[in-house]
């Protein structure tokens, strides 16, 4: 179970830094400034120092986490816990719990502690206050570890008219247990439908995570394709 779950995260692995060179790419085609680099579900941080260390120079890369576990209870990838075999009570709400404590993250991360329906309107209320990024708002690079649907469909909510053409959205959880399609597969489906978001896979979906890069509707308008 532990080599089978070191293969998936060496896939994740790689799948992040394709997003981020088809971040690179979606970011030469364009004439506005770069935008947000977000991250959900940061827990030990090893993906967001992974990407901290390879976006762009001059890149802050924003993180978001209760760091109080799970708000509710998920079934998860097969050899996510320590001892072999767990079965599902393992993680149910509260899992993932690191007593509110930050991780140690590189110098360009800034972390946002909370749960997502409160800490992420009050950012983007921030950032659009302080102007620092261009207004409208857009998220250039995406990392969605929510794990769950419930978490997942708050983030997109909140980022619709962020999320446009260019944006690189990075799924850690896409699928590879039981009843993946009902989380973030479920909410990215319904956001694609509610809001118009056509979008074109970077890599077809591996074993755990996919990532796609939407090419139209949602914040950035426009033709792409599908």
């Amino acid at each position: 179970a532990k080599a089978a779950r070191r293969r998936v995260e060496r896939g994740k692995r790689a799948l992040l830094h394709a997003a981020l060179r088809e971040e690179e790419r979606q970011q030469a085609r364009r004439t506005r400034p770069r935008g947000l680099f977000l991250e959900f579900g940061v827990a030990s941080g090893a993906s967001i120092n992974y990407i901290a260390a390879r976006a762009p120079h001059g890149s802050t890369v924003h993180g978001f986490d209760s760091f109080e576990g799970l708000p509710e209870r998920w079934r998860g990838q097969e050899g996510d816990t320590a001892a072999a075999g767990a079965n599902e009570a393992a993680r149910e709400a509260g899992f993932f719990d690191r007593g509110g404590e930050l991780p140690e993250v590189a110098a360009n991360v800034r972390l946002h502690r909370g749960w997502f329906d409160a800490s992420l309107p009050a950012f983007l209320a921030r950032e659009m206050a302080v102007g620092e990024v261009a207004l409208p708002l857009h998220v250039s690079f995406l990392h969605i570890d929510c794990d769950l649907y419930s978490s997942t469909q708050t983030v997109l909510r909140c980022l619709a008219c962020a999320i446009g053409v260019g944006t690189v959205v990075v799924f850690d959880e896409w699928c590879g247990y039981v009843g993946w399609e009902e989380h973030e597969a479920r909410a990215w489906r319904e956001f694609c439908d509610e809001h118009g978001v056509r979008f074109q896979w970077i890599e077809p979906p591996s074993a755990a995570a996919a990532a796609a890069a939407a090419a139209g509707g949602g914040g950035g308008g426009g033709a792409g394709g599908g």
